[in-house]
């Protein structure tokens, strides 16, 4: 006959099997998420604005001339 304290034992041992197995068991990779919403990039229509130490990347419209003069500076 099966006695009391040999079950609880089994049943200790079950937790603890589950438990552990629960703890090792590969993890779906989170990884594999990155780069499926890539940002898709225009061409850019921007001017170049070379100074002696810099070279300045501005937009149309944008006043360069004042960057350039405070980057010098």
């Amino acid at each position: 006959m099966v006695t009391v304290k040999f079950v609880e034992r089994c049943i200790v041992a079950a937790a603890l099997l589950c438990g552990t197995l629960l703890t090792i068991a590969p993890q779906t990779a989170e990884a594999q998420y990155f780069g499926r919403n890539r940002v898709q990039y225009e061409d850019f229509d921007f001017k170049v604005l070379k100074t002696e130490h810099f070279d300045i990347h501005y937009y149309p419209g944008v006043d360069a001339e004042m960057a350039a003069l405070m980057a010098e500076r």
